[in-house]
């Protein structure tokens, strides 16, 4: 009996594709040295190329367009190539051939700049080409260490937010045992050289720095075996010393779709001696597997965290697919301490009591919504990242806080090697000592890319309640170096407060040794507030261009304490107050004013109104970033496009439906809501906009008035607002 239920509990699905193999190489070319010119080389390193059997070649130092032509031409392969701007007399750049019968890839080009102080002057550059099953990169890195950590970094990003297997071929000016290839393998990469081949100098090689690696993110990212590596015989009548100065590298990969394992959640009990239980699930699930949902119920309620060790790679999705609807993981105690590489979608984590998920390991959120976490003394509300990478898409983080010296009410980030990108989420009602939604500490990064912040709050009792919204800080007082990389694109930050600087943003670095770079692109920071006689504040650093870093392109300022970094592509009103931003706006704290939030497909987000300031204000393309093509709810962006995170859009009763059925009335004692279809989230203002309560209710709830002593309240619940009368 047991054995036939364990078969219903945990079934296989096998998904095939014919193997393939490839033949991957990376090559470079040499550049034009005095009167040895690329040009007249062509014909032999393509007879090379050829010979090889190649069917993706990673070439570098291609000198000039009608070079990389000719190459194309007397191969005939297809390709791509990318100047990247460091001799404009003849172009110079890398580039990617591929055989036709591959199919068209999807290219994207990266440029990294060199480093202030670096000593290769050249800046850098890796391109992308997405095809069917996998992604190749082309890439060449820099003679200085700095950059070339730069370059990996963001490689790095890039691989793990492609959703394929992925293949790199370059000149890594490194060797295996470089700090940069470390940190490569570190993140999951492996060097598919022979380490015993080397690769240059081609006429007497004694180093490699010509690689092919490999990345496998995801448990269904297709499979690849080597089947052979090695420099390539080079054709009769050629020596490789007479085309260039390195060899050419080959790795022949076979490629296989891997069979997919999925352990089915049948029961909402926490017992995991309880075969079909989430806990159960998760201790019996193998690397690589995806725990799914199927029982007749909304919610899971923990006693036990749930752990992920080193090495170990698993994907929780939350759609119940008895019900199409999200799972609740609730209960007090924390759902996830990850060490490994834990992909969670469609869950809803809320009502914990510490922070809700730990990792050190790769941590991916897609889909998920984090409510009314509580971390007590800890930091991060929501999500502490100590280490690794984290990616969060499509989630919000609403009513999270957390009360540590760090803060981060909904995220806390801290250390150098921690990474975190966020793209399309809104973080909304979070509350921390410092970074109402986001804190970023001691050397962590983080990009944000389509986020909309409204209404956190960097308060609680103790002193430098600091960034409303984020907060990045160095704090130590020491010499160590540390660096904070700090990119927001396209962002709406609006409506927070900190007691005491940086109602939107707060930057510090103790000593001159903390540098923190706050890169603003194409964002919105207006009517934030800062201090208990507010004012408005949006940004606040100190020791401006020697701690803190700004560059700010095409955004819209309300009040910082430096402007330097404010240019002609950026706008300044003169009165914000009188400004056309938003759509309407309400009263915030004392007679300062906000706009109001609204909730679109599941989103809190900022609308901006039909003839803002915002539109078309923005750039398309600058260099060294990426500018989102569509908005944070999907909307494709014009170009040039609107600066924050949403595009104009009419906001309708048909998307925002109101509840005719729903009652909110004062009893004596408190208030009573009853219409309630569904589990909300509810706010109680006083006549200022200063928040007095909130919380998760019910279908039918009662909400005592117990501590507030206003005559007059307004509740903000399901989309709608009510003004009561409290006698």
């Amino acid at each position: 009996m047991k054995k036939f239920f364990l078969a219903l509990v945990v079934f296989f699905t096998a998904i095939t594709i014919q193997a393939e193999q490839i033949t991957f190489m990376t090559y470079n070319l040499l550049t034009n040295t005095g009167l040895n010119l690329q040009s007249s080389r062509i014909s032999k390193l393509a007879q090379i190329i050829s010979a090889s059997g190649a069917d993706i070649v990673a070439v570098q130092e291609v000198c000039g367009n009608s070079n990389f032509n000719n190459l194309k031409s007397q191969t005939g392969m297809e390709g791509a190539w990318y100047d990247i701007g460091n001799y404009p007399l003849y172009g110079y750049g890398i580039g990617i051939l591929w055989k036709s019968s591959l199919g068209t890839p999807t290219i994207t080009n990266y440029k990294v700049l060199h480093k202030e102080g670096s000593n290769d002057s050249e800046d850098r550059a890796f391109m992308v080409a997405e095809f069917n099953n996998f992604c190749f990169i082309s890439t060449h890195f820099a003679l200085d260490a700095i950059d070339r950590d730069t370059m990996t970094a963001r490689i790095i990003r890039v691989a793990n937010t492609l959703g394929k297997t992925v293949f790199i071929g370059g000149d890594f000016n490194a060797a295996p045992n470089y700090r940069c290839m470390l940190t490569f393998q570190e993140n999951g990469f492996e060097i598919l050289n022979d380490l015993n081949h080397l690769t240059y100098p081609s006429d007497n090689p004694t180093s490699l720095i010509d690689m092919i690696l490999g990345f496998r993110k995801n448990p269904s990212d297709v499979r690849y075996t080597i089947i052979d590596r090695g420099i390539s015989t080079p054709p009769s009548g050629i020596s490789f010393p007479d085309a260039s100065d390195h060899l050419p590298y080959y790795v022949k990969v076979e490629l296989t779709q891997p069979d997919s394992r999925t352990l089915l959640v049948t029961s909402n009990s926490n017992d995991a001696t309880v075969a079909g239980s989430l806990p159960w699930c998760m201790q019996n699930a193998l690397n690589g597997d995806t725990i799914k949902f199927n029982f007749d119920g909304a919610e899971i309620t923990l006693s036990n965290i749930l752990s992920i060790p080193e090495g170990k790679i698993l994907t929780v999705d939350g759609l119940n697919l008895h019900n199409q609807q999200k799972v609740i993981l609730d209960g007090t105690i924390r759902s996830f301490d990850n060490a490994g590489n834990l992909i969670l979608k469609n869950l809803i984590i809320k009502d914990k009591t510490t922070s809700s998920i730990t990792s050190s390991g790769t941590l991916t959120i897609e889909n998920c919504e984090f409510i009314n976490n509580q971390a007590g003394g800890d930091n991060g509300g929501a999500i502490r990242i100590s280490n690794g990478n984290c990616y969060i898409n499509n989630s919000v983080f609403n009513a999270n806080a957390a009360g540590g010296t760090y803060g981060g009410g909904a995220i806390c980030a801290y250390n150098e090697g921690a990474n975190v990108e966020i793209e399309s989420t809104s973080f909304v009602n979070n509350k921390s000592i410092r970074g109402g939604a986001i804190s970023v500490f001691k050397g962590a990064d983080i990009t944000i890319t389509n986020c909309t912040f409204a209404n956190n709050e960097a308060s609680f009792d103790g002193t430098d309640r600091r960034g409303g919204a984020i907060y990045c800080a160095c704090p130590d007082n020491n010499t160590v170096e540390e660096t904070i990389d700090c990119t927001i694109v396209n962002s709406t930050i609006t409506g927070n407060h900190a007691l005491n600087d940086g109602g939107g943003i707060c930057a510090y670095g103790r000593t001159d040794q903390k540098k923190i770079y706050l890169n603003l692109i194409n964002s919105i920071l207006a009517y934030n507030i800062k201090g208990t006689t507010p004012s408005y504040n949006d940004v606040h650093n100190w020791n401006n261009n020697v701690r803190v870093m700004i560059m700010a392109k095409n955004c819209i300022f309300g009040n910082t304490n430096y402007n330097t970094y404010i240019d002609a592509t950026s706008i300044v009103p003169q009165n914000i107050e009188e400004s056309n931003i938003f759509d309407s706006l309400e009263i915030f704290v004392s007679d300062k004013k906000r706009p109001q939030y609204v909730t679109y497909n599941g989103f809190p987000i900022v609308p901006i109104s039909s003839s803002s300031i915002a539109r078309g204000a923005g750039t398309a393309t600058l260099i060294g970033y990426t500018i989102p093509t569509n908005d944070q709810v999907g909307n494709v962006r014009p170009i040039p496009p609107s600066i924050g995170a949403v595009e104009y859009m009419e906001i309708t009763d048909n998307i925002l439906p109101k509840n005719q059925s729903l009652k909110v009335y004062y009893t004596g004692q408190g208030i009573m809501v009853e219409g309630l279809t569904k589990k909300c989230p509810v706010e109680i203002y006083d006549v200022m906009g200063k928040l007095l309560y909130q919380s998760i209710i019910a279908e039918q709830s009662f909400i005592p008035l117990n501590g507030i002593h206003s005559n007059v309240v307004i509740i903000k619940i399901d989309n709608q607002r009510f003004k009561i009368l409290v006698r």
